[in-house]
């Protein structure tokens, strides 16, 4: 009989400790989330199940979560200090439960959710949580650092819509903190996901017209050139096929001086890769009639050609995506609609020529812009035949017709001579490798020759081009 009025004693006791306790920690709640924290990390520490985990988490998350609708962000705030060590300490170690994976990224997405405007410090705290476990599993697990970059970019794109830019701008610095781990180390999964995250991020800042932050984008970007090798033009390639569909002139700017200047440090095969992508966004502008975003992207193609004027293999690569895309831009179309396009592929063949005059053939840089010429005359002998061949035209014709606009150009680069010289190259080059059209479309243009600029001697300097003068 005393053994159940001792055992009933003792049950009394802890009831009315267990209920003073409860009672305490509400009317103290800074405790409670100390005590709930202190649980969590020595769990962790004791090596217990994740089962144990999850409570003691979604605990701990919970206490925050009162604390931010109570409007007591210092609370809130200690409970975040417990997030970041909790976080550190369990992707630390093997971080293989997927159940307990995505219960902390729920959480940690909603408490970023719920104080990015009222409380942005303790947003920035869950920031700093998550690159933390970044770091911890970015030479060990793939998948959970996949997990963590995807949020990121939850998180960029939210700040975003709430108009909260500096906590885009945040986050992509978070993730170029990464960068000398992901590449230093040859980690190509773990790269691929980080560039597609910035790429992810650096369109939605498109989307948003953020001139000042593709700016701050692009720059760290240029930096991470070295650590991260030709791999670094692919966020590029998203945001500049982006700023096209959304017709941004200074955001294009950005984007293609920042490719060009990428551009310059790479084989030919990235070079090859990269100006097809100039060669879609100048598409994507044809189809969307945006004429300043098409000529934009022209220009900067035929840059990159003078660019890699001394390399063959590459110029020549620039200058076949170069002529793909304006093939593709002059279909039905008159003259008068396509002129312009031609006019910076003119210059080029202008710069080619006078170069050879004035230099001739003494070394092997020299003999490249032979080549260019060669090709570039080529290529417009091919676009003449297409423009003509419904025989509304002859190519004479319409050659005049190009240089007619050509010399109508204010603050042209070239003298009209030099103009005038270039297009009776081009023509004479046409009679020669053509003859039987020629003929039959009636021959040279007769206003183009009234001044006859070429002589024998100057032919000679082009042997490739195999010209008689007629």
């Amino acid at each position: 009989m005393w053994m159940a009025k001792i055992t009933a004693a003792v049950l009394v006791a802890v009831g009315v400790f267990y209920v003073y306790k409860m009672i305490r920690l509400r009317r103290h709640p800074e405790e409670e989330i100390a005590n709930v924290g202190k649980n969590l990390l020595a769990h962790l520490k004791k090596g217990r199940p994740a089962k144990i985990l999850l409570a003691d988490w979604r605990a701990l998350c919970n206490n925050i979560k009162k604390a931010i609708a109570a409007e007591n962000p210092t609370l809130a705030q200690r409970g975040s200090e417990t997030i970041k060590l909790f976080v550190g300490e369990y992707f630390r170690g093997t971080a293989k439960n997927a159940r307990l994976n995505a219960d902390i990224y729920r959480e940690l997405a909603g408490i970023y959710a719920a104080t990015i405007t009222p409380y942005p410090e303790l947003a920035g705290e869950m920031v700093v949580a998550l690159r933390v476990a970044a770091r911890e599993v970015v030479e060990k697990n793939e998948e959970a650092f996949d997990d963590i970059l995807r949020q990121f970019t939850l998180y960029g794109l939210l700040a975003l819509r709430e108009r909260r830019y500096y906590f885009t701008s945040k986050i992509l610095d978070q993730i170029f903190l990464l960068v000398p781990k992901c590449f230093g180390k040859g980690l190509a999964r773990q790269q691929h996901s980080m560039l597609r995250a910035i790429g992810s991020l650096g369109q939605g800042v498109i989307k948003r017209q953020d001139s000042g932050l593709v700016r701050e984008i692009t720059a760290r970007l240029r930096q991470s050139q070295d650590a991260a090798g030709r791999l670094i033009h692919l966020p590029v390639q998203d945001m500049l096929l982006k700023s096209v569909r959304t017709g941004s002139p200074e955001i294009l700017d950005l984007l293609l001086e920042t490719s060009r200047t990428i551009l310059a440090r790479e084989g030919s095969a990235e070079v090859k890769n990269t100006l097809h992508i100039w060669g879609e966004a100048a598409k994507t502008a044809v189809l969307q009639q945006d004429e300043g975003s098409l000529g934009k992207i022209i220009n900067y193609m035929v840059r990159a050609t003078e660019d890699n004027l001394p390399d063959e293999a590459v110029s020549t690569i620039c200058l076949d995506e170069l002529f793909d895309v304006i093939s593709f831009a002059i279909r039905d179309k008159t003259v008068a609609e396509y002129g312009h396009i031609f006019f910076p592929v003119l210059e080029l063949g202008c710069l080619c020529m006078q170069r050879e005059l004035k230099y001739g053939l003494t070394d092997g840089a020299i003999k490249s812009y032979q080549t260019v010429l060669h090709r570039l005359l080529d290529r417009l002998l091919h676009l003449g035949a297409v423009v003509t061949r419904d025989g509304q035209i002859s190519t004479g014709h319409w050659v005049a017709q190009l240089y007619g606009q050509w010399t109508q150009i204010p603050d042209n680069a070239y003298r009209k001579e030099a103009l005038l010289k270039f297009v009776q190259l081009w023509l004479l080059y046409w009679i020669n490798c053509q003859r039987r059209t020629a003929k039959r479309q009636g021959g040279l243009p007769p206003e183009l020759f009234q001044r006859k600029g070429w002589s024998e001697a100057e032919l000679a300097r082009f042997p490739n081009l195999h010209i008689r003068n007629t």
